[in-house]
């Protein structure tokens, strides 16, 4: 979605709009590997099965 709106509301040229999803992106990585720790922690080896079936973290097939 917010990539979406940087589209509509400027150029690519422009810098301005593409901060916003830029800010998404700063808050979802630290998220992610947090999360990743706690359930690592909690579940163990379920968890270390899960990412092996999941290999992707937020976006399937880049990250």
């Amino acid at each position: 979605m917010a990539t979406g709106l940087s589209l509509a509301l400027g150029l690519p040229q422009v810098v301005g709009p593409w901060l916003y999803p830029l800010y998404y992106v700063a808050l979802l990585v630290p998220r992610e590997r947090s999360d990743d720790r706690r359930c690592a922690a909690k579940y163990g080896q379920l968890w270390e099965q899960y990412r092996e079936r999941v290999p992707w973290r937020i976006v399937p097939r880049v990250y």
